[in-house]
């Protein structure tokens, strides 16, 4: 695996940039009070059986039902098509010169770079395969150079081609279908689609202005917010920066509710001194508000080199993972090499990190785009025993999930909604049959929804004796993509299901 450093000079790029983040990839209140006696086990409500099922977007009350709709689920595809996704999958592992395989969130295109000379170093050709087809497209541009991330719009009708070595980076716009071109976007860090995968949002260099950083960091541009709407090809200007102000993307928090990072800078001494302030801005009315999870906390360079200067010192930790505003960090503190550990978390403006949970075999952590809940499990069985974190409070849920997705252990078998407000995962059911007998448990499996407001649970499709359901994703704001898999005809189908308000 090639990875590229991209170093930030400058406590601006800081807050975007806090660790290497990798260019190239392979083929395939106050937290004193936290303490593991917030656990708490969440009931399971199971949805009475229907035909179709009850689509969910927001949980009912208790006392009122919801109405059921009309609504069924849509194939994406079944695996006894000739040209599924798991021939796909086999065909891009046996070639060579092929990197950066991206599955699009619904499951119907896998993209890929592909290099003449077998090198990910070289120029690269994108590639997208429609399952379903016999053999994949490629786009007619010009090949892209020192590649870095390939991302699909949550929709799955675009995909976007960054390139780069340096924190201001390029990169490409595609059309899923054909393959063809959209625009070329210059950026700071990264670009990120919004929730419906209709307008992109980033930081763009505004070299007509004379800053006051420029006399002590690089890049020493103004950065301005803009979002760049995919249907009219245009650019709206959202905050331009100024001498001594910069704006910079860190993501939505749903499609009309951008979060953005208002940075301010003044000299001292001859030093640069800089104040950072989290803003969240309305799409529609066009104003902006502070969204700071702690009212009045200023966020300052001192603050940051406090927390990575003690981490790095520390040879005992591992998996240091920021939160997407990157207010809060978490960690583990324990046998590297063995990769068990406590869970601790650091937010800034604190003095001293709090340990949050026990010693255990962990994973990989997962954060909710709006940075307020966090996820983690042991990464080591087919059924888990999921722990959901609240980095406000420090309250902890625990939830049962089935982790295995195409006969491996998945990395992150649960998903948090593109507005943070709902988890997708794929529940434990004690239903025995001769048909799952061979299984690692025994169990079944279903796919199920917990609301992040009040952590009720709801299952979308239960399983039988002869059916198990496992989730395999988001699409676009309001779609769940999982897999039916059933036991008796020997056979599976990826489907598509829209979540009805």
């Amino acid at each position: 695996m090639r990875k590229l450093v991209r170093y930030i000079l400058g406590f601006t790029l800081l807050l975007m940039i806090t660790s290497c983040k990798p260019a190239f990839k392979t083929d395939i209140s106050s937290l004193d009070s936290i303490n593991t006696t917030n656990e708490k086990q969440t009931a399971v409500i199971e949805l009475k059986a229907s035909n179709p099922p009850t689509p969910l977007a927001t949980l009912p009350q208790p006392t009122n039902p919801p109405n059921v709709p009309k609504n069924t689920p849509n194939e994406v595809h079944a695996s006894k098509e000739k040209f599924n996704l798991a021939y796909v999958r086999n065909e891009l592992k046996s070639q060579t010169g092929i990197f950066d395989i991206t599955e699009s969130p619904n499951k119907k295109y896998v993209a890929y770079m592909h290099s003449d000379t077998n090198s990910q170093y070289d120029p690269l050709t994108l590639h997208i395969w429609r399952v379903g087809d016999d053999k994949p497209q490629e786009t007619q541009e010009m090949k892209e150079e020192t590649v870095g991330d390939v991302i699909w719009s949550p929709n799955s009708e675009y995909i976007f081609v960054d390139t780069g070595t340096y924190v201001t980076r390029a990169g490409d716009l595609f059309v899923a279908e054909g393959v063809k071109k959209v625009v070329s976007l210059g950026y700071l860090h990264s670009i990120y689609f919004s929730p419906n995968g209709k307008k992109i949002l980033y930081s763009k260099l505004n070299r007509d202005v004379s800053t006051l950083k420029g006399k002590y960091v690089d890049p020493f541009e103004a950065f301005d917010l803009v979002m760049y709407d995919i249907a009219t090809n245009k650019e709206e200007m959202i905050l331009k920066g100024t001498e001594t102000e910069d704006s910079n993307a860190i993501g939505w928090l749903d499609s009309q509710t951008i979060s953005y990072n208002l940075i301010k800078y003044s000299e001292e001494k001859g030093e640069l001194q800089e104040e950072n302030v989290k803003y969240k801005y309305d799409v529609k009315s066009k104003k902006s508000i502070v969204d700071e999870p702690i009212p009045g906390n200023k966020i300052t360079l001192t603050n940051y080199w406090k927390i990575t200067k003690s981490l790095s010192e520390q040879k005992d930790v591992f998996e240091e993972t920021w939160s997407p505003d990157q207010r809060t960090i978490i960690y583990a503190k324990g046998n590297k090499k063995e990769g068990h550990g406590q869970v601790w978390i650091w937010r800034w403006g604190e003095e001293k990190p709090i340990s949050i949970y026990e010693e255990e075999m962990l994973n990989k952590f997962v954060w909710s785009s709006d940075s307020r809940f966090f996820i983690f499990s042991g990464g080591i069985s087919s059924e888990e025993q999921i722990k959901i974190v609240d980095a406000h409070n420090g309250n902890i849920d625990k939830i049962g999930c089935f982790c295995l997705v195409d006969g491996r252990i998945a990395g992150t078998p649960y998903f948090f909604s593109p507005d943070s407000k709902l988890l997708l995962f794929s529940g434990v059911e004690e239903i025995r049959s001769t048909y799952k007998m061979n299984t690692e448990t025994g169990n079944s499996h279903n796919v199920s929804i917990m609301n992040m407001d009040t952590k009720e649970i709801k299952i979308l499709f239960k399983a039988t004796d002869k059916i198990d359901y496992v989730a395999l994703g988001w699409s676009g704001e309001n779609k769940v993509v999982y897999k039916k898999l059933d036991y008796e005809q020997n056979s599976d189908e990826i489907l598509e299901y829209t979540l009805l308000n």
